[in-house]
């Protein structure tokens, strides 16, 4: 059985009332008040918040990296189920039960988050070490789902309260105020948390609870996507120079739970499997035919010699057929702790940096971080000669290839890069790439998915996005 169960003292987070954006019911009644009476009361607290993350398939438990991956040109559905299919022909309904998990589970974590810093804030028992601790790791979580409910769902309700009563009609924040508060959580996050990582006695690597780094590294992501480029340049240098973290230059070591590369992982409580993605994506002999498989858009775009393809594809023979299959997580089924669902790791924020240096016109420098990654992978270096629309190009490129399958990043990415023909202004990437490979259903519009059917009959002020009314 898994270390991690008594580790994670079985405590979950809901701790007392409910979110009525999301009309959730509390699963305990526990007395919120009794679980801060104490350094390891509270501490049990905040830890029941990531277990609740990995107890089912969820936002942060493989479902950003599955729709994700569907939705842009990463994988394909073998079998189509309901779900899949309006994902991958990008045809999402207002009543889709999977935007509708995407949206709660997002704002369930939310306001156990808001419910922590409150009782922290009420608590005199708890010692200021501990508060800062779990205060900083409160307004990193959620931190990092507010980063992915705007890039789903573009304006959100910005809830930082956990009285019902003030959250129960909240209208949309603009995406701008979102990503501000964003920012100053996770500013405030670095300053209350310590470079290192809350021991863990019970699990092989203590990088599943995030330090002064992993909060870094999110905010320099933010930066990224917001437009600070400057800032997303100081925050992930701060990362790649801290000695923290290396490159593995095995890629089998990436995935691992001991991998140097693990800047913040979520640690799986599933007695049947490690990973989500490793359970989604990965193939059983018992199995007709693998469920995803690799689009030929992505396969396409290896060179030869690339370890990558290697290392983190397998191909499989099922009822006469070939399949390659995403296999950076390795177990498929198992009840022994070998891979953490990693969040952020050292790779990403060389791709951080690269771009915010294109941005800012600095080609060389952004080539160079470029040829680190590539190095990894067993590539030559590109020439520095190139111009900023290949160096653009060649940032594409590599981040498919290293961040396939991963956390939604492919959509993420083309969702905000903007299109690459100049005739094409005010258009995407998305809008370029979607519109070729799934021509019936592209529309511009769903660059922003619909906001659940059931949340706006409730709600007295949301509004649905346009083109899904």
């Amino acid at each position: 059985m898994k270390g991690a169960i008594s580790f994670l003292l079985i405590v979950t987070i809901y701790l007392c009332g409910c979110n009525k954006l999301v009309d959730t019911s509390p699963e305990t009644t526990i007395d919120g008040n009794k679980l801060f009476t104490n350094d390891q009361s509270a501490e049990a607290a905040m830890v029941g918040l990531y277990q609740k993350c990995m107890t089912s398939f969820s936002l942060l438990n493989g479902y950003l990296s599955r729709y994700g991956s569907l939705y842009a040109d990463d994988v394909l559905k073998t079998n189509i189920s309901t779900a899949d299919n309006y994902f991958y022909n990008v045809a999402l309904l207002p009543g889709d039960n999977t935007i509708q998990e995407f949206w709660s589970s997002s704002y369930n974590y939310i306001y156990q988050c808001n419910l922590v810093l409150e009782k922290l804030t009420a608590s005199n028992a708890v010692s200021k070490s501990m508060k800062a601790q779990l205060a900083g790791e409160s307004k990193f979580m959620r931190s990092l789902v507010y980063f992915y409910l705007v890039n789903m769902f573009g304006d959100v309700p910005l809830v930082l309260d956990a009285d019902p009563d003030k959250t129960a009609n909240l209208p949309r924040s603009p995406k701008s105020i979102v990503y501000r508060q964003i920012a100053e959580d996770l500013r405030s996050a670095q300053s209350l948390l310590s470079n290192n990582y809350p021991a863990n006695n019970d699990v092989p690597s203590n990088r599943i609870r995030p330090n002064k780094a992993a909060a870094l590294a999110l905010l320099a992501r933010v930066c990224l996507f917001s437009g600070d480029d400057n800032n997303a340049i100081v925050y992930s240098s701060a990362v790649i120079d801290s000695g923290l973290y290396s490159l593995p230059d095995n890629l089998n070591n990436v995935f691992i739970a001991q991998s140097a590369e693990i800047i913040f992982a979520m640690y799986p409580v599933s007695t049947l499997y490690n990973t989500a993605e490793g359970r989604i994506f990965g193939y059983s002999t018992t199995m007709a035919k693998p469920a995803f498989i690799l689009s030929a858009t992505l396969l396409n775009g290896f060179e030869n010699g690339d370890l990558r393809k290697d290392n983190w594809i397998r191909t499989v023979s099922a009822s006469g057929n070939t399949y390659a299959i995403p296999y950076k997580y390795k177990v498929y089924e198992s009840d022994q702790v070998s891979e953490y669902d990693i969040v952020l790791r050292l790779a990403e924020l060389y791709f951080i940096r690269a771009e915010a240096y294109l941005h800012n016109g600095n080609t060389i420098a952004a080539i160079g971080d470029i040829n680190k990654i590539r190095k990894r992978a067993g590539l030559l270096d590109m020439e520095t000669t190139l111009t900023a629309a290949e160096v653009q190009t060649a940032i594409e490129k590599e981040k498919q290839k290293e961040f396939f399958c991963e956390f939604g990043h492919r959509w993420f990415d083309i969702r905000r890069w903007p299109a690459n023909d100049p005739a094409s202004a005010g258009k995407t990437r998305a809008d370029e790439i979607l519109s070729i490979i799934k021509p019936d259903n592209w529309k511009s519009y769903k660059l922003l998915w619909p906001l659940p059917q059931t949340e706006l009959l409730k709600s007295k002020t949301l509004t649905q996005n346009p083109g899904y009314n």
